[in-house]
């Protein structure tokens, strides 16, 4: 069973790098296509690349579509990175201090987590436009249940330290006995399973917030212009 784990974990590594690689070449092709008018460095104002992150950091389109939505997704993506730098002890001998001090934020998060889930689904359901689709769904479903069979593990009380040494030998390529229980085994391959999506949502939300943010510039330089000169054949007509 140990040495299943690890080849999953390595092909879920490898899925993960390579999806991540695929979706930046068809960036970068998208990017040639539209001769350098996309979303490049190089092609967006400053304004619209601070405007971009704090898009990205406070998600303040989905604010404006809908109030618990927003609630439920800001409250997710901060539990979940608290979450994930919280399990970081586990991958890290020594472990750093900031690590340490993240200890108490991500076990408040952890509780957090499903909670937000739960949020995220009850608002895209909820409402007279419903935010549904079923790989939407599917994926509220899974992280729920990471979120889930990881409390579960605080309660039903799993080998911590028999799981150090198997995340550990996972990265030092030393295979160990992961901890027994399937709990455990449960909630590894459910993350393990989750590792190869990331890559889309990481690199796919924020470009996707860069171009509203340089399409709406564009539009308002339009709307000035035309504003602008109706003023200008208002005053001639006159």
């Amino acid at each position: 069973m140990n040495m299943f784990l690890f080849l999953c974990a390595y092909a879920a590594y490898a899925l993960f790098w390579g999806r991540l690689a695929i979706s930046v070449f068809s960036w970068w092709r998208m990017e040639n296509r539209l001769g350098g008018n996309g979303l490049s460095a190089r092609g967006l104002p400053c304004s619209v690349c601070a405007g971009g992150a704090v898009d990205v950091l406070t998600f303040r389109r989905l604010l404006v579509a809908n109030g618990w939505l927003w609630i439920g997704s800001w409250t997710f993506h901060l539990s979940f990175f608290l979450v994930v730098l919280r399990h970081l002890r586990f991958a890290m001998e020594p472990v750093p201090g900031f690590i340490r001090v993240m200890q108490v934020p991500g076990l408040a998060a952890g509780y957090l987590l499903p909670v937000s889930v739960a949020v995220i689904a009850a608002a895209r359901f909820a409402g007279k436009e419903q935010y549904v689709s079923w790989k939407n769904m599917l994926l509220i479903f899974h992280v729920f249940a990471i979120a889930v069979t990881g409390l579960l593990m605080r309660f039903f009380r799993t080998d911590l330290v028999g799981a150090k040494k198997f995340v550990l030998g996972i990265f030092s390529f030393t295979p160990a006995a992961p901890p027994d229980g399937y709990l455990f085994i449960i909630h590894f391959s459910l993350v393990l399973l989750l590792v190869p999506f990331l890559p889309s949502h990481i690199l796919a939300a924020p470009l996707v917030m860069f171009d509203a943010r340089r399409r709406e510039k564009g539009l308002a330089a339009v709307m000035h212009e035309y504003q602008a000169g109706r003023g200008w054949d208002l005053g001639k007509k006159a």
